[in-house]
């Protein structure tokens, strides 16, 4: 049987400033480090002697997540591109009070794109 640990990104500059995530690079805070520092501890105590293997999406704060998590566990992660979250369109780059603004369509179903040009979760 296998495991699969998930793990989301630890705190965003983006959290802080008032800006959307999507498929902008934003660092993490200085408490995002902590915290990924924290989980990394954690799990190095809780997966001592099993093998695994770690991805992480290759935006910069997922990819800051797994390499503070990766260095308590002795792993460097494998970055791809699948793993982002959606895309928002014309949404990124933005603050989250312009997408509450301007927002086309409210998330309601599988195919809930909040702006023409975005993914949706399907």
């Amino acid at each position: 049987m296998r495991t699969i640990i998930t793990i989301q990104h630890t705190q965003s500059v983006h959290h802080t400033n008032g800006m959307v995530g999507s498929w902008t690079d934003w660092e993490l805070s200085e408490l995002g480090v902590a915290q990924a520092d924290k989980i990394g501890e954690h799990l190095k105590d809780e997966l001592a002697g099993k093998q695994f293997v770690l991805y992480s999406s290759d935006l910069l704060r997922a990819k800051q997540t797994a390499e503070n998590v990766g260095r308590h566990l002795g792993l460097s992660p494998i970055l791809r591109t699948e793993l982002r979250e959606r895309n928002l369109g014309k949404c990124c780059g933005k603050s989250v009070q312009w997408l509450r603004e301007n927002m086309e369509q409210q998330e309601v179903t599988i195919d809930d794109r909040m702006f023409s040009d975005a993914e949706s979760r399907s």
